[in-house]
């Protein structure tokens, strides 16, 4: 990315509801064409105007299995909790599939640039303790979290990748000085534990 002119790069960001991923490359000077199935949110466009960057963005309905643009357009395709959430058909939960998601990755990659980039911050599996914790609060009911064992065919297109693990105690706490604590935690721990204990993975993907 250091190497990108922000003035000519063309940036996707998909399953972007909310615009926040979009509106970080459009502080930065990108053009990024902010997209979601069925369109992101009016609130993503209220973000952008506040921000000041409203003409660096370009609002799309993009479904991630047929993306609606010419191959080896883009140099950075970007997510952000998008690929476990991922389902062929919308209505249908068993198409959320590791075989159907494999199918979105390759058409980003279709879709970037050579040498062009995904970069994506996705859910994992995490601990026994995650697991249960999340059966027991319900969270992100349907969600296919990742395994690390997933990554080589999803980035089976790829030709080379680089993929951290972070976090083990969760940063969703209501205070900010809880979640510092956290945040110092997971950076004490993250070194020592394995990284199937841990519950985010930040991917770096090279076409």
């Amino acid at each position: 990315m250091k190497d990108l002119d922000p003035s000519r790069a063309r940036i996707l960001a998909v399953g972007e509801r909310g615009g926040g991923v979009s509106l970080w490359f459009a502080l930065r000077g990108y053009q990024v064409v902010c997209s979601d199935l069925g369109g992101p949110a009016d609130s993503a466009r209220r973000l952008h105007c506040a921000y000041g960057v409203s003409d660096r963005v370009q609002y799309e309905s993009i479904d991630v299995f047929a993306i609606s643009h010419r191959s080896e357009e883009f140099d950075i395709v970007v997510s952000k909790s998008v690929i476990g959430g991922l389902k062929l058909v919308y209505k249908d939960p068993s198409t959320r599939t590791l075989e159907n998601q494999s199918r979105a990755m390759r058409e980003i990659h279709r879709v970037l640039k050579p040498n062009g980039v995904w970069l994506g911050a996705e859910n994992m599996q995490g601990s026994l303790i995650h697991r249960r914790l999340r059966t027991m609060s319900k969270a992100k009911v349907g969600w296919r979290h990742l395994a690390p064992s997933d990554w080589p065919e999803l980035l089976a297109p790829f030709s080379h990748r680089e993929i951290q693990y972070f976090g083990y105690i969760p940063t969703l706490f209501r205070t900010p000085a809880l979640n510092w604590l956290a945040h110092s935690a997971n950076r004490t721990l993250d070194p020592v534990l394995p990284r199937n204990h841990k519950y985010i993975a930040f991917v770096t993907a090279t076409k």
